[in-house]
């Protein structure tokens, strides 16, 4: 959630795909909250709606509980997981897989299933599926109407772009890679065929993975002159090396030496074997290049296949740092579109105090799970007092072997990390937190984005169109190059079309552009010297200890690298 997005809602608002105005003059979703009136500024938020239903995409606290409820009363057995239906029957009344089963105040599983399945999961709306079978995704927590989770083996490709454009291409794409290389195996047949017959080699003992490969069983030794062992003993290549030593037996001495090579005797591969991989090689390169057009189109598809405000909106990436009035932007706008702007978002620099509210809401969160439900937050020392009775409670509490050991293990070191804090320091950081936000909302923050979403698509492209500039023009602002009309307070405006709305990244839009690159030329080249070095590693291990342990080190940095290269992700800012 944004702390200042001015938003400015004309007549006709709800005619705009899949959004509702609310006004808000709290910071989050309850009653609970902060009042950020110390801004001087009134919070409206845009709130995400299913097109069929209207249902909320961000509800009160109550609300969801008591979506819950009704959730995990009225779900019928054809719409549970299998898991969950497993739980409910066998397990759900056994203490030594639910101990806190008699608790009062203690944890439901029959809430919690239908909160994951119905929050968390992916549904759709049963009513309606079109005539092509494509499911429209329902939102999180939908309960007007009836919906079903999805099938992970019967959901068709058309529905995947529910889930996102990038979604839907990716398994596109994935789909037809398998068909271009399952084509590629058959046109090696001919190969796997050759390998495999005597004229070849003999391939009867070997692994049967091995079987249609290039590997060859005809050796034999022959004498190598002038041949070194430059090998660590016992490797692979050092079996393909011996030493005979002629002794003189009057004397007792070396006579001489010679060295020994095991050479293969399968004969070099014909005109005929390089031509069908030259030729799978050609198909695949083709293939690729056609996947690269299909993509593109595939991508339109999905893209038309589903309205979101992307399609009627534009970024301002450049604002004056003073422009807060969404009136202004308003004015402007209006010009090139024949009906009124919609709506208008003012980012703010605001990062600090955005951190501060997530890190607030996680705590809130965890915090809530030691008290009842309603709780008023607001009453410090009501709360305080609770979690030292629950503390209390806690100690005469007899615990389990599982318990004791995590307490003693894993449970310190996840606490370095803000996990599994114990009630009474969430409580301290809590309130915390929340005079720490308190002074962040007296600061004044600079413009940083500005999106500006129109009634219609035409008046998307006509902006585009007429605010069209060249990076020269931006960066110089050079006003005389530009029509009188299209500048903005003394300012030639970078205007572009915007990212999805779900793909925005508030805490990395103060970020400037050379900061982004200088983050990301580092990690880029960190991930390179982490690949030469674990290339040097395998190749080192391959000439010292032979081919199998190389096998299993490359395997073991193949599970490795990406999750380094994941977190080094984390040293990287991009605004989506």
């Amino acid at each position: 959630a944004l702390i200042f997005v001015f938003q400015h809602t004309m007549d006709g608002a709800n005619r705009f795909p899949n959004m509702n105005i609310e006004e808000e003059a709290k910071v989050g979703n309850d009653e609970n909250e902060i009042d950020p009136q110390p801004t001087g500024q009134l919070l409206r938020r845009a709130k995400s709606m299913t097109a069929a239903s209207g249902r909320d995409f961000y509800c009160h606290d109550q609300e969801i509980d008591q979506m819950i409820d009704e959730c995990a009363k009225t779900d019928e057995d054809s719409s549970k997981t299998w898991t969950r239906m497993f739980v409910e029957r066998f397990l759900m009344n056994k203490s030594w897989y639910f101990p806190g089963k008699d608790k009062a105040n203690g944890p439901n599983l029959s809430r919690a299933y239908a909160y994951y399945e119905h929050f968390t999961l992916a549904r759709y709306l049963s009513q309606d599926v079109s005539a092509d079978h494509q499911f429209i995704r329902a939102a999180p927590g939908e309960s007007s109407v009836k919906t079903n989770l999805y099938s992970p083996f019967f959901t068709r490709e058309s529905t995947l772009g529910e889930f996102g454009i990038g979604v839907g291409l990716y398994f596109t794409m994935l789909r037809l890679l398998a068909i271009a290389l399952i084509l590629a195996g058959l046109i090696n047949i001919p190969n796997v065929l050759y390998y495999t017959s005597n004229e070849y080699s003999n391939q009867d003992n070997i692994s049967f993975f091995a079987k249609g490969s290039a590997i060859c069983t005809l050796e034999e030794w022959v004498v190598c002159t002038g041949c070194t062992k430059d090998v660590q003993p016992g490797s692979e290549q050092a079996k393909r090396y011996a030493v005979s030593v002629d002794v003189d037996v009057d004397v007792g001495v070396r006579d001489s030496e010679t060295e020994f090579a095991l050479r293969n005797l399968c004969p070099r591969p014909e005109l005929a074997q390089g031509m069908v991989h030259f030729s799978s090689l050609v198909t695949l390169l083709v293939i690729f290049w056609l996947l690269g057009l299909y993509e593109k189109q595939r991508e339109v598809i999905f893209d038309e296949g589903k309205q979101t405000a992307q399609d009627y909106s534009v970024i301002v990436k450049n604002p004056p740092p003073e422009a807060y009035d969404p009136e202004q932007w308003k004015i402007f706008f209006s010009q090139f579109s024949e009906k009124q702007v919609t709506s208008v978002s003012v980012l703010l620099n605001n990062h600090q105090l955005l951190s501060k509210l997530v890190h607030r809401r996680v705590l809130r969160n965890n915090l809530k799970a030691y008290l009842p439900r309603d709780f008023d937050l607001d009453e410090e020392d009501l709360v305080r007092q609770h979690i030292s009775m629950f503390l209390k409670e806690q100690e005469g509490e007899k615990r389990g072997i599982c318990s004791l050991l995590c307490g003693c293990t894993f449970i310190p070191i996840f606490r370095c990390f803000g996990y599994f804090l114990p009630p009474d320091v969430i409580v301290d950081r809590f309130y915390e937190v929340k005079d720490e936000i308190k002074e962040l909302l007296k600061k004044k923050y600079e413009v940083v984005k500005v999106f500006v979403t129109f009634e219609t698509e035409a008046g998307q492209r006509n902006a585009l169109d007429a605010l069209k500039a060249g990076k020269l023009v931006i960066m110089g602002n050079l006003i005389d190059q530009m029509p009188p009309t299209t500048i903005f307070e003394g300012r030639v405006l970078h205007v572009e079309e915007p990212p999805e709305p779900d793909t925005v990244r508030y805490l990395d839009l103060h970020v400037g552009t050379i900061t982004r690159y200088v983050k990301s030329i580092t990690t880029l080249l960190l991930t390179l010297g982490i690949v030469i070095g674990c290339g040097v590693l395998v190749q080192v291990t391959r000439r010292n200890l032979g081919s199998q342990y190389s096998a299993y080190l490359t395997t073991a940095f193949n599970s490795i690298i990406p999750l380094i290269v994941k977190l080094l992700l984390f040293l990287e800012n991009h605004p989506w």
